[in-house]
C-alpha cells in the first residue's frame, strides 16, 4: 500500500524532459512519431498476453484431443455386456 502513496505522489516526476515534450507536443510535423510511439507501445504491453494465451490455448487444445482420442481408444477396447433375459 506505501509503495502504491509513493508512485501516485511521484508520478509528476515521471514526466518526460521539458525539451522533448513540448517540442513534440507543438509541432505538427512530430504527430506521426507519437502516433507511432503510441501504437508501439501498446504492441509490446499486449504482446506477453498474446503469447500466454496462444501458449495456454494450444495446451488446452491438445490435452483435450489427447483425451478424447484415449477415451475413444478405451470404449474401442470394452466389449458391451449384454445380459441375456430368461
Amino acid at each position: 500500500m506505501g509503495c502504491l502513496v509513493v508512485v501516485l505522489l511521484c508520478c509528476g516526476m515521471a514526466d518526460a524532459c521539458p525539451t522533448c515534450k513540448d517540442a513534440l507536443h507543438t509541432d505538427p510535423a512530430q504527430a506521426n512519431l507519437m502516433r507511432g510511439y503510441f501504437w508501439s507501445i501498446l504492441f509490446m504491453m499486449s504482446m506477453p498476453f498474446v503469447i500466454f494465451s496462444s501458449l495456454g490455448s494450444y495446451f488446452y487444445f491438445q490435452v483435450r484431443r489427447a483425451r478424447l482420442l484415449q477415451s475413444s481408444q478405451t470404449m474401442g477396447q470394452r466389449q458391451p455386456s449384454v445380459v441375456a433375459s430368461a
